[in-house]
């Protein structure tokens, strides 16, 4: 999805995928360094461990495109419920980044659908079910299709 518009504009593949790579990653080292609750210590050390120096910016893989979309949803999380479509969206986004996005976010909204049914008093008009039914259909049709828009291939309708 991100690379696309680096193969369409003519630039070669190894430098797009290192400049889609560095932006992402740069965005989550920025998100981590400025806005996380770690005491400033811990937070300056961070960019330099394993994962995120090494996995998540040579590796250049879809990881940076999950950690990103994982920050985000830490730093949304307590307004889930008031901004319910915002906390979907970024929860798409990792579903659309691999497989294993899909598995996380649906654990995710497993534990989220449990916590609306327990406070809500008519989940039937609940604008978070809404949302939750749309990740829904957005994970099954990135499942479903062979060579998805999100490009995730996750074999399970195939017969």
């Amino acid at each position: 999805m991100a690379h696309d518009s680096y193969a369409n504009s003519g630039v070669p593949y190894e430098i797009g995928l290192k400049a889609t790579s560095l932006i992402l990653c740069s965005t989550e080292m920025g998100l981590l360094i400025f806005k996380s609750p770690f005491p400033r210590s811990l937070r300056l050390c961070i960019p330099f461990t394993y994962y995120f120096f090494y996995q998540f910016g040579v590796i250049s893989r879809t990881y940076s495109l999950m950690m990103l979309g994982m920050t985000l949803l830490a730093l949304f999380y307590k307004t889930r419920n008031e901004n319910p479509y915002r906390f979907i969206a970024i929860m798409a986004m990792i579903c659309g980044a691999s497989a294993y996005g899909i598995v996380i976010c649906a654990g995710i909204s497993i534990v989220w659908l449990i916590e609306i049914v327990k406070n809500s008093s008519s989940i039937v008009r609940d604008k978070r079910v809404f949302a939750l039914l749309s990740l829904l259909l957005i994970a099954l049709t990135s499942c479903n299709q062979s060579t998805s828009f999100f490009m995730v291939d996750c074999n399970i309708f195939d017969t």
